[in-house]
């Protein structure tokens, strides 16, 4: 992993020198440039149909980015808290452009009211969540869409997929029935892109088998909804998908906006450019062969395993311990460690988490400092009326 991103150039991610003479690090860094390769890219994997993705802007948590993915036809999206719902929401007003937002999440008590008021705020846009009994189903306002939530096998939420008559139960108590919620994100630890692949379809197949299901059972489903980045394009090439009568399949994937470390481990050729990076100092030799930066769990994540991060422009550093506000980096035996006060650029190994520690972001593009971007959908509101 340690040498992953050194086909880099690390002249294509300069951070200006204006920008560098004010910017207190950690610093998140948003390039631009490398954003919308992203996106192409996995427009292109969808055969050039935006319409086949429904991101999920738990990655970004950016209006900035968001008005990147409607200036390219995307009109689905997906995302967890109410926050982001109300700033994409917000920014798609503005835009005067109508989506589709999905909250994947199942909400309750409070949560499921600040969403009914959402909806009422914005009635040009359409809005639904996930639902996996009965009563909560019944209980979610006639405006508001609802998703039967299916655990895929990742056992996080969702009833599980070899419970075929509960699905229809649920589906049946719906009165305003969106479609099949699929959400694969255990497949990024499987190893091995063919392993994964297989098991990817193997899932894909129960999900056609509860499609079909639900429609011989008189409840057509507009949409199917799966996969997760590392298997976006398995959940795009998945065959049967298109013959699903009246359902439209979508992918989900997210950390393609920025892409990140792991991604890169699990997708190594698709071509992806880190988006987002965080910009830190070094402070300190504590001993030989080693070197601090100022940056911690605190500024970039790391709950997503070791190590939490690549060195941009020196792939033979290794990212070793993570305290909170203090990241140790081995660097190879005799060789001259960069001055204090030198600049460097990590590539998180979760990137989505990563964002949500920042208030702002630089954005840049070919070498320029073109504006301070917002991170306005971080975090989580307290009360329902305290957006």
């Amino acid at each position: 992993m340690i040498a992953m991103f050194e086909h880099l150039n690390p002249s294509d991610y300069l951070v200006p020198e204006e920008a560098v003479r004010q910017v207190l690090t950690p610093a998140l860094v948003f390039h631009g440039e490398s954003i919308r390769s992203n996106l192409r890219r996995v427009i292109a994997c969808a055969g050039g149909d935006p319409n086949r993705w429904r991101p999920h802007m738990k990655t970004s948590k950016s209006p900035h980015v968001f008005r990147e993915m409607l200036a390219l036809g995307i009109r689905h999206f997906k995302c967890a808290t109410t926050r982001e719902a109300e700033v994409f929401l917000r920014t798609a007003s503005e835009a005067d452009e109508p989506i589709d937002l999905l909250v994947a999440y199942t909400l309750y008590g409070p949560a499921l009211e600040r969403l009914e008021k959402l909806a009422a705020e914005y009635p040009q846009h359409a809005m639904a969540t996930i639902t996996e009994e009965e009563d909560h189903a019944r209980a979610v306002p006639e405006g508001i869409g609802l998703y039967v939530d299916v655990n895929s096998g990742m056992n996080r939420t969702g009833i599980p997929m070899d419970r075929t008559d509960d699905i229809l139960r649920v589906a049946r108590a719906i009165r305003s029935f969106r479609g099949v919620h699929f959400y694969d994100g255990h497949m990024l630890g499987v190893p091995g892109a063919h392993d994964r692949s297989q098991a990817a379809a193997r899932g894909y197949e129960t999900a056609c088998t509860i499609v079909r299901s639900l429609a011989t059972a008189g409840i057509p489903v507009p949409e199917l909804l799966t996969s997760g980045t590392p298997v976006l394009e398995d959940g795009i090439r998945f065959a049967p998908f298109a013959a699903l009568e009246g359902t439209v399949h979508r992918i989900s994937a997210g950390t393609a906006q920025l892409h990140d470390a792991r991604s890169q481990e699990l997708m190594p050729d698709f071509g992806f450019q880190p988006g987002a990076t965080v910009l830190v100092r070094v402070i300190s030799f504590p001993r030989p062969g080693w070197i601090t930066v100022d940056c911690g769990s605190k500024g970039i994540a790391a709950e997503a395993g070791t190590p939490v991060a690549c060195v941009l422009g020196h792939p033979e550093y290794e990212v070793e311990t993570v305290t909170e506000e203090h990241i140790g980096i081995r660097i190879p035996a005799g060789e001259k460690p960069p001055a204090r006060g030198t600049l460097l650029q990590l590539i998180p190994r979760h990137v989505c988490p990563t964002v949500n520690l920042a208030e702002h972001a630089l954005w840049v593009e070919n070498g320029r400092l073109k504006e301070i971007v917002p991170i306005a959908a971080r975090a989580h509101d307290l009360l329902v009326d305290s957006a």
